[in-house]
Order: C-alpha cells, then sequence, then structure tokens
C-alpha cells in the first residue's frame, strides 16, 4: 500500500544554488515513512520504547530527475516492498504536480538496541500491505575503480545537530558531509548509492576519503576504530 505525505520546500532547505539539497529529500522520504508507521502501525516510537527495537538504514539509492526550488509543492509516495531474511525494503517516489522528481529505495535492518542482534523479517508484523519494488536506473551496488587511488579528503566529528534517538550520525547527513568535500557550485548529485556499515556515534570523528571516476565521485568513511563507516557514489551534472 503506497503513503502518501504533503511537503512545501522552504529557504532552509536550500543548497548555495537555490535548489532543494540530498539531505532534505531524503528526510522527506523518511518522514513520510515515519507517518505510515504511525498510523498504520507498529510505530517508530512503539518499536523502540515496546518492543526495544529500531529500524537502522543499510542500503539506500536514489535519482534525482529535476532540480526542486524554495516553495515547491511536493508529494511524497512511499511503500514497503515484500522482503525476507534480515532485509526490510522500503520504496519512495517524490512527486511536483504531476512530474515524478525523484525516486529512492532502501533496505533496512531492524536491531534489537540492547543485544544489536538483527531481527528477522517474519517476527515483524505491519499494519500495511506490500507494493511492487521500484526500478532504478542506478548500479545495484557500488564498485570502486580503484581502492588504492583513495585520497584523504576530510574529517567530520559527530555533534548535536547531526545525532538521532539512537545516538547515531543521522543517515540523512550523510550527503550533507561528503558534499562538504566537493566543489557543488552550478551542479548537483543526479543520482547516488550508500552503503551504510558501522555507525558513527555522537563525538566520534570519521576520516573521510574519496576517489573521481569519470562522471562519478566515491567515498569511504573511516572511524577512528579502523572500521569502515560507510561507502558512497555520487553522479553529478549541471543544475
Amino acid at each position: 500500500m503506497k503513503w502518501e505525505e504533503k511537503f512545501e520546500v522552504n529557504t532552509h532547505d536550500l543548497d548555495f544554488n537555490g535548489i532543494a539539497r540530498v539531505s532534505a529529500l531524503m528526510r522527506f522520504m523518511q518522514e513520510a515513512a515515519n507517518a505510515q508507521c504511525r498510523h498504520m502501525g507498529p510505530s517508530l516510537e512503539s518499536l523502540r520504547d515496546e518492543q526495544g527495537v529500531a529500524f537502522l538504514l543499510s542500503r539506500f539509492s536514489a535519482g534525482f530527475y529535476e532540480s526542486i526550488f524554495a516553495y515547491d509543492d511536493l508529494t511524497v509516495q512511499t511503500w514497503g516492498v515484500e522482503s525476507r531474511g534480515f532485509s526490510f525494503n522500503r520504496c519512495y517516489r517524490i512527486w511536483r504536480n504531476e512530474q515524478i522528481v525523484a525516486e529512492a529505495c532502501a533496505v533496512w535492518a531492524l536491531v534489537n538496541i540492547a543485544t544489536r542482534r538483527p531481527v528477522r523479517v517474519s517476527e515483524y508484523k505491519p499494519g500495511f500491505a506490500y507494493d511492487e519494488m521500484l526500478a532504478l536506473d542506478v548500479p545495484p551496488r557500488i564498485v570502486f575503480p580503484s581502492t588504492d587511488a583513495l585520497k584523504l579528503v576530510g574529517e567530520h566529528t559527530v555533534g548535536y545537530g547531526e545525532a538521532d534517538q539512537n545516538m547515531h550520525l543521522n543517515n540523512t547527513h550523510y550527503s550533507d558531509m561528503l558534499c562538504d568535500t566537493l566543489d557543488l557550485r552550478e551542479k548537483r548529485i543526479h543520482r547516488l548509492s550508500f552503503n551504510f556499515l558501522n555507525e558513527a556515534r555522537l563525538g566520534d570523528t570519521v576520516n573521510i576519503y574519496s576517489l573521481h571516476h569519470g562522471d562519478d565521485d566515491f567515498f569511504r568513511t573511516l572511524r577512528t576504530d579502523g572500521k569502515v563507516n560507510v561507502e558512497a557514489q555520487f553522479t553529478l551534472g549541471e543544475i
């Protein structure tokens, strides 16, 4: 079952080019999913407070087809997809009037907060029916052309304004963190993929490594314990 939420883009959602940041669009998508869970059950709050579990994002891929501007009225659709094992699939679509301006697919894990053990899909009973999987024009996995060519381009310490209730760097902030290392004047992200591997917690510092290849920028961030935090691939283009 597809769920819809309405959003108006405001000026705080924009970057210096005057278009909506990817982080804002990801936030709209996830807030729409939160609304579906809150209204149809189980809510994210009841999962956390009553069952002691929380959803963590594992993979996220998206295509952004058009620039989105201040005061654009958006309709965000989201729906769960048939899942198995420990991977919970969800899709998203953003409309502006009659035009699809962005689409995304995500894989989530449901994790016991105390033990860190994943919960099987068969143990989760949503209050809504599943719908079809989107077919995105995004590579199914991130393949680095060369890991030897990765260069250190920056570091980032997770602060108060970025941490979620699990005390982790919220997944919607990762695109801003990586965009800080790019020159995006007169450019925007057309496609992106994320693999979220090990959480960065409040106060943690991660080192950001990247390489540019063709139209793509590849990223790998490392925690101070040497574990890979996230991997990403951005495809840039003109606005």
